[in-house]
């Protein structure tokens, strides 16, 4: 007796789901295309571009295969921050950069190293220890003395690194 109660409403329940579908109506409204800002002047761009970053007046970015760059309001080249090479103050590597007030540190990838610049120019280097391995992952930030990082592992998610021990 129960089956048949319990296939009457499983027929039941089909008949009436299966009735009349309602017909919702959908609308997309169509966004002009916009431009943002047209450069004249392409040239500073690369296709190695990692980070960008904005502050009230400059927009910065790292070219991986240079340096840093940056540029004003209009998008108009203001500053070149580093060069590449081996030297102090020196490039091979830009990857990651991060901006506190008037500093900038800028993770030097294949130095393993973070270069530090006051107003565009260079003051020191931070080299890391290699258990701490910068990579193009790496994403960070500096807080007075400590510099906190990603960390690639099974193991660890974070690194807290003072930078006045080294």
């Amino acid at each position: 007796m129960n089956a048949k109660i319990i296939i009457f409403l499983v027929l039941l329940y089909c008949t009436v789901s299966c009735g009349q579908k309602r017909h919702i109506e959908t609308t997309s409204r169509l966004i002009p295309d916009t431009t943002f800002c047209e450069l004249s002047d392409f040239s500073i761009f690369s296709d190695n571009i990692r980070c960008l970053s904005a502050t009230e007046d400059r927009l910065y970015f790292s070219d991986y295969s240079e340096a840093m760059f940056a540029l004003d309001k209009q998008f108009n080249l203001k500053e070149k921050i580093g060069n590449r090479g081996s030297g102090p103050g020196e490039f091979i590597g830009c990857s990651h950069f991060h901006i506190e007030n008037d500093t900038i540190y800028a993770i030097n990838e294949m130095k393993q190293a973070i270069e530090v610049f006051v107003n565009g120019a260079y003051i020191s280097h931070i080299p890391y220890p290699a258990e701490a391995r910068l990579t193009s992952l790496t994403r960070f930030f500096v807080n007075e003395q400590f510099i906190f990082h990603s960390f690639v592992s099974d193991s660890l998610q974070a690194v807290l690194f003072d930078s006045c021990c080294v």
